[in-house]
């Protein structure tokens, strides 16, 4: 796939022109506190504004969720944005020029399947066959050149001159599955015959994939493109590129989904310019993540029978630990055999329209799921159905949307309070070295002007014995740029800052001291380690190694 490629240091000195607050002020009405500005979180619902910006930083924090970052984090959690189009944006805010040598390079196996795409293009408009079918599905000639529908009637010798890469041609057509080996002899045969073919593109609208469907008795009667560099079904979906473009006087909220290619076409002509195809009968965790960077507001659609019912068990799997604080998620289930084409075909407009707005929410979902697995009213049977539920929710990483469920659920079972097992308090688990890095890594980050106070043994000890962590780089890049904001740091590491328990537990700034004291236990568990691997070797140097770590690790205790 094509990757624009922009230099870090470019990247670092675009966030470095950035007023943070300038720029979430845009999106988000912010109000100054003392050195921060505050406001509600826009990443989660709340009545008590607990999101913060740090200007001497340009970082944000939000004490409530736990959403943080910079300017580029920003703009791609609020408005959806990739990380190479938020920069771009951030660029043209700052006067930065990109150079035209950022600009993405389009595969060549993209071209190649793009000229065999119009190819196809031209000899659907030319077969009479093939229009007649389309014509049976009520396809406008316009809807077929939008989305520049085919028919595959070309031999191997026409698939080679359109590729035009001589000797190359075969093994070109094998890369992007225009052609496959005989399991006979030697030859080649094209993969796509006596199709309709559906051209697939990325949202770039580069070509990357076909699908194809049989005009004939020949199975499978859906054919898609083989796995590849350029495609891979799970990660894409079909016409996602075309919801930006369809009839831009028409604005949608919320993306629909829906199984196969006629659908999204007769749904698209109808109107429904937000409807792409996850080509399957379930969407997978993949595709779903794709969907909620584009729209908060889904609504999957699937057919009534058992296999929809299926399939909508598996989407409603896969889709749990992807939800986010602000997502809204719907199932409509159309009538048993009918998709969202039979029914515009067999009963109109308006009937796909009542059906839509019957779909059902998440709860509702869930309710029916579980309703469905125990539908007795017997005690075991309620007992089944909250612990199924809880199975459920469990996967759920969304606070708010845990919450709600679960409230929901116990109405729906008519529990007053949750059932609490009796069971022995456990203790937390002890932070591991990797815990306590983690931790002084968020310190350091949003306070480098620490760091020149840090216990210079303890910085030489991490520097001569720890160099692959990421404290240790972290401590070199603000010894070598000390006025960093946090933001340029992450930048610069290429470090995404997690959600840290420390910083969610601790409304306070952390202290210098609280920082030393957690450098000295990763030293001191380091220093321990060592000591048990030295004592082991009988020999001269080890016993010298040994009688200095020893040493070191007592001045520690006494500091």
């Amino acid at each position: 796939m094509p990757k624009t490629i922009i230099p870090k240091e470019l990247i670092v000195d675009i966030v470095s022109k950035i007023d943070i607050v300038s720029l979430i002020n845009q999106h988000v009405p912010l109000k100054k506190r003392g050195n921060n500005h505050i406001a509600c979180c826009p990443f989660h619902q709340e009545k008590t504004p607990s999101f913060t910006v740090n200007q001497s930083k340009q970082f944000y924090h939000c004490f409530g969720c736990g959403a943080h970052g910079n300017a580029i984090t920003f703009l791609k959690m609020h408005l959806g944005l990739s990380f190479i189009d938020a920069v771009k944006q951030l660029a043209n805010s700052a006067g930065v020029l990109l150079p035209n040598d950022h600009k993405p390079t389009i595969p060549i196996e993209s071209i190649v399947l793009k000229k065999i795409i119009g190819y196809y293009h031209q000899a659907l408009l030319q077969n009479t066959t093939a229009m007649r079918y389309l014509k049976q599905r009520n396809l406008s000639m316009n809807t077929i050149k939008q989305f520049e529908i085919g028919y595959s009637n070309a031999s191997l010798k026409t698939l080679v001159n359109i590729c035009q890469q001589g000797a190359q041609s075969i093994d070109m057509l094998l890369k992007i599955g225009l052609i496959v080996k005989s399991n006979q002899d030697d030859s080649y045969y094209p993969r796509f015959r006596d199709r309709i073919i559906f051209p697939i593109s990325d949202t770039n609208n580069l070509a990357i994939g076909l699908g194809g469907r049989a005009l004939g008795n020949q199975q499978p009667k859906y054919l898609n493109s083989p796995q590849s560099q350029l495609f891979d079904k799970s990660q894409c979906l079909y016409a996602l590129n075309k919801t930006k473009t369809s009839h831009p006087n028409t604005q949608h909220k919320s993306l629909l989904v829906v199984e196969g290619y006629m659908d999204v076409l007769s749904l698209h002509q109808h109107g429904f310019t937000n409807a792409v195809a996850a080509m399957g009968t379930s969407v997978t965790r993949k595709q779903i993540q794709i969907l909620l960077q584009h729209k908060k507001s889904i609504a999957f659609c699937f057919d009534g029978d058992s296999a929809g019912s299926n399939a909508a068990k598996r989407t409603f799997e896969n889709l749990l630990p992807e939800l986010r604080d602000d997502s809204n998620v719907y199932f409509v289930f159309l009538p048993e055999q009918q998709d969202p084409d039979d029914v515009i075909q067999k009963h109109g407009l308006d009937q796909l329209k009542h059906l839509f707005k019957q779909a059902l929410q998440l709860d509702e979902f869930l309710i029916r799921l579980i309703q469905a697995d125990h539908d007795n009213d017997q005690l075991s049977d309620q007992i089944q159905r909250y612990n199924r539920a809880q199975h459920y929710i469990k996967q759920i990483q969304s606070t708010i949307i845990k919450e709600l469920l679960t409230a929901k659920i116990k109405q729906h079972l008519k529990i007053s309070h949750t059932p609490k097992p009796h069971q022995a308090i456990t203790k937390q688990p002890k932070k591991t070295t990797t815990d306590f890095n983690h931790i002084a890594c968020q310190i350091l980050i949003k306070h480098p002007e620490y760091y020149p106070s840090i216990d210079k043994r303890l910085t030489g000890f991490i520097r001569e014995h720890e160099p692959a962590t990421s404290l240790n780089r972290l401590m070199q890049l603000i010894e070598q740029e000390p006025k960093q904001t946090p933001g340029q740091i992450i930048q610069s590491l290429d470090m995404e800052l997690d959600q840290s328990a420390f910083l969610s537990q601790h409304q306070k700034e952390p202290s210098l001291e609280e920082l030393n004291d957690i450098i000295s236990s990763i030293v001191r568990a380091s220093v321990d380690q060592q000591i048990k691997h030295i004592a082991k070797q009988n020999d001269p140097p080890a016993h010298a190694a040994l009688k200095d770590l020893l040493l070191f690790k007592k001045a520690l205790m006494r500091h």
